[in-house]
């Protein structure tokens, strides 16, 4: 809720729970598929190398 009210928070605003749990297919071509976005590149990444 900190997040929503503008205040500083001590863990990002996204759950990276489920992130690297399913197969990852960068090459589907679903416009859901998170992993073919190059906007989640960077966290996605975060999640793979250090999580």
């Amino acid at each position: 809720m900190a997040t929503l009210r503008g205040k500083s928070v001590d863990r990002p605003a996204v759950n990276l729970y489920e992130i690297g749990g399913l197969v990852m297919d960068p090459h589907d071509p679903d416009p859901f598929n998170v992993y073919n976005d190059t906007s989640w590149k960077p966290l996605l990444d975060l999640a793979e190398n250090h999580t």
